[in-house]
């Protein structure tokens, strides 16, 4: 487990840096892309090997590619979502940068991008953690 936090940690890191604009610029979106991408297979790879759906990745359609997000935490009923600042860097309207979203669509998310087969629920987003009271947050991460 401290492999993928480290890596979790790595990965959300490399959110911080901002790539120049100028002639090198899409030279270097590439490379902090292939960087993350190499993150996250590694992520991947732990994760299945440990049974987890820490450092996993998940995926909403936005726009004309896709909003990323990392788990960073699970509970019982909801798993904590991070974005990831990948390539174009959307990020979800109903997420934000962080947000509870129900485990059971997790899990779903995980076995159908394991397997590529059956269909997806809709994602049950219980809340975004920034505009969440403290008393909502423990009710979904107890």
């Amino acid at each position: 487990m401290k492999r993928i936090e480290g890596l979790i940690i790595l990965l959300l890191a490399i959110n911080t840096v901002e790539v120049q604009k100028g002639k090198d610029f899409f030279k270097n979106l590439l490379e902090k892309m292939r960087q993350q991408g190499v993150v996250m297979d590694k992520l991947r790879t732990l994760a299945q090997q440990e049974g987890t759906l820490l450092g996993r990745i998940i995926k909403f359609g936005s726009h004309d590619g896709y909003a990323v997000y990392v788990i960073t935490k699970v509970f019982r009923k909801t798993v904590q979502i991070d974005w990831v600042n990948y390539s174009d860097g959307w990020s979800d309207a109903r997420a934000g940068h962080q947000a509870l979203l129900d485990i059971e669509y997790a899990k779903a998310f995980i076995d159908f991008e394991d397997h590529w087969g059956g269909t997806l629920p809709k994602p049950k987003i219980i809340c975004p953690t920034a505009t969440a009271s403290p008393e909502r947050l423990k009710e979904f991460t107890a």
